[in-house]
């Protein structure tokens, strides 16, 4: 797993300027893409930016309860993850290539964690 972070920093929430009716025609292309390839149902789209630095070494883990409805994100170091089985569920495509930006992990009692928009 390769995180992007430090090489390639997201903007401050703060600074990324807000949607826009340009934003609003990309994300109809990028919505005819997916329906194309038949993904409507499987990728969607976030905004990219950051709260605080992640290290080269880190990733962001989400995890959730369903109990009582919550969702958590954090840093962990890659490493702690590694043997886990793990789901990707974020991408960031400003690279080149799709990097990983976020995963999802297992939990012991069998139940599996997914982003859901």
């Amino acid at each position: 797993m390769q995180n992007i972070s430090q090489t390639n920093p997201l903007p401050d929430l703060s600074q990324v300027p807000l949607f826009s009716v340009s934003d609003e025609k990309c994300l109809a292309d990028v919505a005819e893409v997916l329906k194309k390839h038949r993904c409507l149902d499987r990728f969607g789209v976030n905004l990219l930016h950051q709260h605080f630095s992640v290290g080269d070494d880190e990733v962001m883990l989400e995890t959730n309860n369903p109990d009582d409805r919550t969702l958590r994100m954090r840093p962990v170091k890659v490493a702690e993850i590694e043997a886990t089985h793990a789901r990707i569920t974020s991408w960031r495509l400003d690279t080149g290539k799709p990097q990983m930006a976020c995963i999802c992990i297992q939990a012991p009692n069998g139940h599996e964690h997914h982003s859901r928009g």
